[in-house]
Order: structure tokens, then sequence, then C-alpha cells
């Protein structure tokens, strides 16, 4: 099954499926590891569409700054590792965007090692069919390492997702901020286990948490399992979760205001949608996740 036009054209795009097929970007690959050595003005589309299991590396060199779109497009059952290596004063801003259909397990690992004063900010978007399995971890390993992780995900039916997403504080000044915004529909569960670990000699240290649910279905379930590990004095941790149904004064202020059920019910649910789609610069992407948003929104599978 060939990639889809709107993937396999995309200007200036890296194309990996068992092995590199395109590099229009002209990054540094060998031997399953791609060396960002220079800063990228425009972010990079990078496609994995794998089949079966597969592993990739990306190293950052020291001081670069980095752009990239991954698109983990799952046209059958697969099992994927990444990896990142941010050198010291290197920042590495990613966009992922995971694309699953139904009855297909996704299975991904990853894993982010950040130096000192390097900084890492991640958008994902995953909108799945089937069961998503999805393990991050992040080691700020240098002082002064910095994440930023916002994450959307959107399913329906019958899909599943089970979530882990671990950071590690192990050295002073670490900052991390986790916000995930979780939508689901019908008979669809998501399950969150989000835990922040700052450890021992890692003072002034900053690890928050925030969770957001939105049940749109009588049966859908959000299971959100914050946890804080705190070994050090002197730092600041919190976390939070709120999930629950539309709020119902929400929706009778905008039927007052002359929306009808549906139209301010979309409303509500664009809140947590566009801060994600409006990253996506690519036009015919942004419209193919919009739509297929929109039909998982709506109950389709």
């Amino acid at each position: 099954m060939a990639l889809p036009a709107y993937l396999s054209r995309l200007r200036g795009a890296v194309i990996f499926e068992e092995r590199l097929l395109g590099n229009h970007a002209d990054l540094q690959y060998d031997d399953y590891t791609v060396t960002i050595d220079k800063d990228t003005a425009e972010r990079i589309p990078f496609v994995i569409a794998p089949n079966g299991s597969q592993s990739l590396t990306f190293v950052t060199t020291r001081g670069v700054t980095g752009k990239l779109h991954l698109i983990v497009y799952a046209r059958s059952g697969i099992d994927l590792n990444l990896e990142f290596r941010l050198a010291d004063a290197s920042h590495l801003d990613i966009i992922y965007s995971y694309i699953s259909f139904h009855n297909q397990v996704l299975k991904t690992r990853t894993d982010h090692i950040l130096g000192e004063n390097s900084t890492l900010k991640i958008n994902t978007g995953i909108v799945h069919g089937g069961a998503c399995e999805l393990d991050e971890r992040f080691e700020l390993a240098g002082s002064g390492a910095n994440l930023k992780l916002e994450l959307l995900d959107v399913a329906s039916g019958s899909d599943r997702a089970t979530i882990r997403q671990n950071v590690l504080h192990d050295n002073q000044a670490t900052v991390s901020q986790i916000d995930n915004r979780l939508i689901a529909g019908h008979l669809a569960r998501l399950d969150y286990e989000v835990t922040g670990h700052i450890a021992k000699a890692s003072s002034k240290s900053r690890c928050v948490q925030d969770n957001r649910g939105l049940l749109l279905g009588e049966k859908s379930v959000i299971q959100v399992e914050p946890k804080l590990l705190i070994d050090e004095f002197d730092v600041e941790a919190r976390h939070g979760a709120a999930i629950g149904q539309v709020n119902e004064e929400e929706m009778f202020y905008m039927q007052s205001r002359g929306l009808s059920e549906n139209e301010a019910k979309k409303l509500i649910v664009s809140g947590y949608v566009e801060p994600y789609l409006d990253k996506i610069t690519d036009s015919k992407l942004a419209r193919v996740l919009r739509t297929r948003i929109a039909s998982k929104i709506a109950g389709g599978k």
C-alpha cells in the first residue's frame, strides 16, 4: 500500500519506510541515525511508515536549532522506537502526527535525553483507529534543560489508548511542563499515566503537569493517573486533572446566543483541537487531519 499523495508529495520531506526512500531536506543519515547539525529555518517533514518493527535515532549537535514534523503513518500494526539525543545548548521543536487506522495496533516508544541548557518543545497529535500504545520518556540530564510537551488525543468508536509519560529531572534548574488534552467519544477509552520525578541534587527544578479530558459519549472513559516523585528540596512541582462532559452552562450560554447544540459542542471542542492544528503549516496535511478529527468527534471510525 503506497503512501497517500498528501504525504508522498510534502515539500522538502524525508520519507522513511523499512529504509530511507527520500531525503529532500539533505539531513545527515547513516545507519538509522539522523543528525541535525545545522539550523533549520523551515520545519522538515519526516514521514515514518514502517511495516512491523523499526528503530531510529535523532541527534542534534551543540548549539543547533532544529524543527521537525514527524508523521507516523501506520498502514498496519507497527512497533516503533525513536530516540532523541540533544547536545548542550541545542534546541529542537517537534510536531508529532500519529495517524493509524481501524483495527490496527500502533506501539511507539520514544526516549529523549536533554543536555545542558538544551530545549525540547513537542506538540503531539494522536488521531488513531484501534489501539495506540505510547511510552514517552524524557531525561533532563543537563542543568538548565527545558521540556515543554503539549498533546492532543482524539478517539471514538472502540478506540483504545494506553499512554505513559515519564519525566526525570536529573540535574539542577531543569524545567518540564506537560499539557494533555484528551477527547473520547462513544465507547473509546484513554488511559494515561503521567509521572514526574525530581531526583536528588536537582534543586531549583520545576515540574508541572496539566491534564484535561472531554467525554463526548455516555460510555466513553478517560482515566488519568498523575504522579510526582520528589527527592529534593527547593523545587516546584504540581499536577492537575480535570475530566468531564461538555459543560451544560457553557452550552446553554452559547445556545442562548443563537448557536445550535451541535454548533455549540463543536466550538467547545475546537478549544482542544485548534491549538494543535494551527501549527500544521502544510495546508493539505492540515485539511486531512482536520477532516479525520472531525469524523472522530462526530463518532466515525
